[in-house]
Formats: structure tokens, C-alpha cells, sequence
């Protein structure tokens, strides 16, 4: 369950590292480890010509699939420009980091009323040791999956669960067209769906008995948050929009009411003690375990790199600020000063899902998982131009899936790589326009791996944990632990070997080396439970 073995290697003896090896295809075009193509750097082009197919319109004058005339040029001269626009240096690097510091301390002290950071109160005061022990459910819900968890907390850091997954978009009315996302569907509904399936659980697994069952509830939407067990959606996103079309909304109502009053007209002996998002979940699921590991330090962060991205740490003047818990949910995907936006960037963010996103969670569309595909097909048709497959002109042909298969393809005829081209855009590819897909995608996936290792990296001296001395009640242990959950890190050997070579970058080794990741699986769930343990336990 728990990914220790790499996050201790990491820690133990941290290695800088190099991108994938390559075989054949890297000769082709003087293609090095690294899996970018290096060519002869040539006169610049004007400063239309920095712009790919999307980015020579004019902001809301034309649509996605309107493609004006590119600039005329040999394509190793664009491979060499985006190679210098997506690659970045410590001076780039070390300027967003002291922005991102900026930012934390302005939204700290205005509670997130300032600044480009929402400085959420988790509200959660009791870090876990990791002897807690008992059984505890939850519930996360995050998307359009629901997940019913059993977790049996054994203490010395281990923990045995299980779960129960339904479908939203298949359960409900018959006429609602989202199932219990629509926006037909009432708010009661909806939480008594829920109410249903933590009853199943507690039905299979016989604990009726044992009276009312501790819940921890992880809710994954931005809400507002006064007290652990109270936390007020503020508005629906992913595509949820149950309730607005009824009297019985979900939108500006306290999720945890809603949910209790569920399990009291349904009779079902569970009580809810506690709300959190993802990634405050991480990192308690993340110091649970870390409790069993003496020789590791204590967890002050928790991230998470997948299709989406966030993060939160613990602050150590949080009561200063005025803050009930000490656990600070960043909401830092929408960080935006300094970053190196591209014209494939800027295409990515106006031609967004919902246009009342524009301009917002920039840092996110430059590094989460659900991005990655759609820059790299915005660049391999800057790059290729009129070579590229007649799909890859369309808006979101190439999802981050195949980027990734992509990039971990080692053959030396790139086969893997020409089956995806296949598959998504319909029409092979010749050898050499593999070369560039992969080149492509590499140097997307690297650019998210250096500003998720800015992140960290600010977080981290934001802290104190890389300048303080010992004390007392960190177990006499320098540095600090960062939780991570998403399978962009988790199920990605190469991203994460380069997250871990920007952080060296940034910090320099002695300090890089004082950062322990701990990845974790199921960590919202998981941490849910862990919650209402510590503050039942502590």
C-alpha cells in the first residue's frame, strides 16, 4: 500500500538523475539520454514565429480549429526554439520560488482574502503518531466515482482497508441524464446515495453492533471550512451540477449536515466527525505510516500529482494567523507569477472546458496529468506542421495517457510510440516524426516534473524544516517528509527521478537531501480515517 522502498532510496542517498535511455532512435537525430533532440541553433525567427497553430489568433476571435498560415521554417529550427522555450533554468526556477514565497505569506496573513493562493483552514489540529488503532470508515468523494472504505488501523504505522466503489453517473432518477450529478437531482438525494452505501459496508463487514461507526468524510470541491465536521460547498466543478435545478441545492450548503442528516433518517449507526480535501488526507494517511519509521522525518506537506494538482503543508505559526487547524490548504494551482508560459499554454487555457476558467489554475495547467496530452499535441503540430496527422489538429485528439506511453517508449524503432499515433490520430507516422513526438512529450512531462519541484521546494523553506536545528518534538530529526498521491509521480519512475533532479537544482544536494517522499496510495480515503483516529485518540 504504501511506496517506501523509492521514497527511502531517495532519502537514504539521493542520486541525481537522467532522463530514460534511449536506443536507436536517439542517433537519428542526435537524439541524447534525455530523449530531446539537440541541432544546430539557428538565427532566431521573428516573434510571430514563436507562436504555434492557436497562438497567432487575437483572444475570442476565432475557434479552436481555425488554423491560420504558420511561419515558414526548417522544423529543427522550431524544435530548437520550443527546446528553449520549455526547458528551465535555476535563475527561472529560483525567481518563481521566491514569488511562490511571497504569495504563502500574503495569503497567510489576509487568510487568502490576497494574493493568488485561497489559504484554506483544514481546521485539523492532531497530526496521527501512527499508534492509533481501531476500525474507522470513509467516504471520498472527489469525481464521479464513490468510494466506501473500511480501514483497520493496526498502530506501528500499518493500516488494512478495503472499499465499495459506485458510479454517480449511473445511479439516480431514471430521466437524470448525469445520474446524481445533474442538476435535477436534488441535494437529499445525493447524500442519502451516499448514506446507502456506507450502510451496504457496514452490513457486509457486521460492525452494526459495535454502535455508531466514526466517519471521515473526504470532499474534493472548493468549500468553505469552519469547523472540522462543517464545510460549506462554495461551487460545483468536474461537471457536477446536482441540485441547481431543485429547492434543495448543494451549492452553499454544509456538506457534513446534509450527510448526518442522511444517516439519521435512514437509521444508519454511523457518525460523521470529520470533512477534508485530498490532499490534507495524503499527508495524514503519508504520517500515519511515518510513525512506524523512526529514521524518517516528520511529514510537513502533502501533494498531489495526477490528473489534477494541490497541495497543503503544515504551518507552524497557523494560530498566529488566526487559524484553527494547522494543516493550510493552498489551493496552489492557481499560482501565476513568473511562469513560463508558452503559446501553447495560453491556447490551452483559453480554449478550457468552461470559459469562466480562463486565467485561472495556470500552475495547475502547466503541470497537472490532465494536460500534459493536449500541450503536447499543441507543440507537435507547431513543430510538424503540415507533417502532423490530420487528427492532431484537433482540440484534445491526444489524451496525457498516450503522452506517457510515449515517453516511457524505449524500442528501437519507437513501435510503441507509432501504435498510439495509430490508434488516437489515425495515420502512421515516419520514424523521424516519432523522434519529435517523443522529444515532445519529454520535455512537456520535464517542465511539469521542475515547477511540481518548485513547489516543494518553496513549501519546504517556508517551513523552517531545512534551516532549523533538532528539537524535541520532531524526534531529533532534520528535514522534512512530503506526501504524494497521483499516479503523475507514483506510477511515473521517470517523472519522479526528475522531480528529484529539480529539486537538487534548486536547493543544491545538502538541502535536497533533507526532503523525504513518501508516496501513497488512496491516500484521500485512507487519510479520512486516519483523521477521526488522531482526534479521538490524541
Amino acid at each position: 500500500m504504501w511506496g517506501r522502498g523509492f521514497a527511502s532510496r531517495h532519502w537514504r542517498a539521493f542520486r541525481a538523475s537522467a532522463f530514460g535511455a534511449t536506443t536507436a532512435a536517439a542517433a537519428a537525430l542526435a537524439l541524447p539520454a534525455s530523449g530531446i533532440v539537440l541541432c544546430e541553433t539557428k538565427p532566431a525567427p521573428s516573434r510571430e514565429a514563436r507562436f504555434g497553430l492557436e497562438g497567432l489568433k487575437e483572444v475570442g476571435k476565432r475557434s479552436p480549429m481555425e488554423a491560420p498560415s504558420l511561419p515558414s521554417g526548417d522544423i529543427k529550427e522550431r524544435w530548437s526554439l520550443v527546446q528553449k522555450d520549455w526547458s528551465l533554468t535555476k535563475p527561472q526556477l529560483d525567481k518563481m520560488v521566491s514569488s511562490f514565497l511571497d504569495e504563502l505569506q500574503k495569503g497567510l496573513e489576509s487568510r487568502g482574502t490576497a494574493g493568488c493562493f485561497k489559504m484554506l483552514d483544514s481546521c485539523v489540529t492532531k497530526i496521527p503518531t501512527g499508534n492509533e488503532t481501531g476500525v474507522y470508515y470513509s467516504i471520498d468523494f472527489g469525481g464521479t466515482n464513490l468510494r466506501v472504505a473500511r480501514f483497520e488501523l493496526k498502530g506501528d504505522g500499518k493500516i488494512k482497508g478495503d472499499a465499495l466503489k459506485a458510479n454517480l453517473m449511473t445511479a439516480g432518477p431514471p430521466t437524470a441524464q448525469k445520474g446524481l450529478m445533474d442538476k435535477t437531482v436534488s441535494a437529499r438525494e445525493m447524500f442519502d446515495h451516499m448514506a446507502d452505501q456506507v450502510k451496504q459496508k457496514i452490513e457486509i463487514h457486521g460492525d452494526a453492533a459495535e454502535g455508531p461507526i466514526s466517519v471521515g468524510f473526504t470532499f474534493s470541491f472548493p468549500s468553505h471550512q469552519v469547523r472540522l465536521d462543517h464545510s460549506a460547498l462554495a461551487v460545483w466543478t468536474k461537471d457536477f451540477e446536482t441540485g441547481r435545478g431543485t429547492d434543495d441545492p448543494v451549492e452553499g450548503q454544509d456538506v457534513g449536515a446534509l450527510l448526518k442528516r442522511s444517516f439519521k433518517e435512514k437509521k444508519i449507526p454511523a457518525d460523521l466527525k470529520a470533512i477534508m480535501n485530498d490532499t490534507v488526507g495524503t499527508l495524514l494517511s503519508c504520517a500515519y505510516a511515518n510513525g512506524g519509521q523512526r529514521d524518517f522525518p516528520p511529514v510537513y506537506m502533502g501533494l498531489i500529482l495526477g490528473t489534477g494538482s494541490n497541495g497543503c503543508y503544515l504551518e507552524p505559526q497557523s494560530a498566529s494567523y488566526g487559524y484553527t487547524g494547522n494543516i493550510i490548504n493552498i489551493e496552489y494551482g492557481n499560482f501565476n507569477r513568473d511562469l513560463p508560459t508558452t503559446p501553447q499554454d495560453r491556447d490551452v487555457d483559453f480554449n478550457c472546458d468552461d470559459p469562466a476558467d480562463r486565467g485561472k489554475q495556470l500552475y495547475e495547467k502547466m503541470v497537472a496529468g490532465k494536460y500534459m496530452g493536449e500541450l503536447a499535441r499543441r507543440l507537435t503540430c507547431f513543430v510538424l506542421q503540415e507533417s502532423a496527422p490530420t487528427l492532431a489538429w484537433a482540440k484534445n485528439s491526444f489524451p496525457s495517457e498516450a503522452a506517457s506511453i510515449v515517453l516511457k517508449d524505449n524500442t528501437a524503432d519507437l513501435s510503441e510510440t507509432a501504435a498510439v499515433i495509430q490508434k488516437y490520430w489515425g495515420e502512421p507516422l515516419p520514424f523521424e516524426s516519432r523522434v519529435f513526438l517523443k522529444g515532445i512529450c519529454t520535455l512537456v512531462m520535464d517542465r511539469s516534473a521542475a515547477l511540481a519541484a518548485m513547489g516543494i521546494a518553496a513549501v519546504s523553506i517556508k517551513t523552517g524544516r531545512l534551516e532549523r536545528g533538532r528539537s524535541s518534538r520532531d524526534r531529533g530529526v532534520l528535514g522534512m517528509t512530503v506526501a504524494v498521491d497521483g499516479s503523475l509521480y507514483t506510477q511515473n519512475r521517470w517523472y519522479a527521478d526528475r522531480l528529484h533532479h529539480y529539486l537538487e537544482l534548486i536547493l543544491g544536494r545538502d538541502r535536497a537531501r533533507l526532503i523525504n517522499v513518501c508516496t501513497s496510495n488512496d491516500g484521500s480515503g485512507m487519510g479520512a480515517a486516519i483523521l477521526v483516529a488522531a482526534e479521538e485518540q490524541n
